[in-house]
């Protein structure tokens, strides 16, 4: 694993040699020394191994694991610094002082990890690192926390109606009924006023026909019952 080209990048030679040697001393050990010793000894021996090689790896695994956290980290950031410029619209709720106070949070992680990048910039990979993936992540989270307490903040409930102003709504509308119903009345009468003059009229004409057709009638009675007593002083 020491001849890995991503620990030959983080590591020397030396230490490399170093490890090495001391690797081959415990191997030695294990066999010449280390026969039937109590666990708690061999798990010293381990111990000390992984105190030379642990900063070699630690710096193996940063150099991947850094960029990725920075990067994150920025694009969170730059989200949360978009969400507090909406909210300044459309999350009346959300006061001025809690986005500010968010807003200085996202500040104060930029400075700092500004300022870190540039040390890191500055060392040799050989080096313990100015700042490790970790520590990116437990920076963010206070910021994160706020963002989510902000985002379950319940809106405002809509304003109660009084009941006096509902009432007077429901008495105008009773009395808005009540004026179309009185304003039909009238027009359902003047609607129905011609309709009963023409019937009067229709009635009119055809009373002298009618008139005709009785006296008419009256004749025709009048004719038979004559010719009902003549027919007798015929038989004679």
């Amino acid at each position: 694993m020491l001849s890995d080209e991503g620990v030959e990048q983080v590591s020397t030679e030396e230490e490399r040699d170093e490890i090495r040697a001391k690797f081959d001393a415990a191997e030695d050990w294990i066999y010449e020394e280390g026969q039937g010793l109590e666990a708690s000894v061999y798990a010293a021996k381990k111990r000390e191994l992984n105190t030379l090689s642990a900063p070699i790896f630690l710096r193996h695994t940063e150099l991947e694991a850094r960029p990725k956290a920075v990067t994150a980290a920025r694009e969170a950031v730059n989200w949360t610094m978009t969400i507090l410029e909406t909210w300044a619209n459309e999350r009346p709720e959300i006061t001025e002082t809690e986005r500010e106070g968010v807003s200085g949070m996202c500040a104060n992680f930029t400075e700092w990890l500004d300022g870190v990048e540039t040390e890191q910039a500055a060392l040799p990979l050989t080096s313990p690192p100015a700042f490790k993936s970790t520590e990116v992540t437990t920076k963010l989270e206070p910021i994160e926390t706020a963002v989510r307490k902000l985002i379950r903040k319940p809106k405002p409930k809509p304003p109660k109606v009084a009941k006096n102003a509902t009432s007077t709504a429901t008495n105008g509308t009773a009395s808005a009924a009540n004026g179309t119903a009185s304003d039909a009345a009238p027009k359902a009468a003047e609607d129905e006023a011609p309709k009963a003059a023409e019937d009067s009229e229709a009635n009119a004409e055809d009373a002298p026909a009618a008139e005709e057709g009785a006296e008419e009638t009256a004749q025709a009675e009048e004719t038979a019952k004559a010719d009902g007593e003549d027919a007798p002083k015929e038989e004679l």
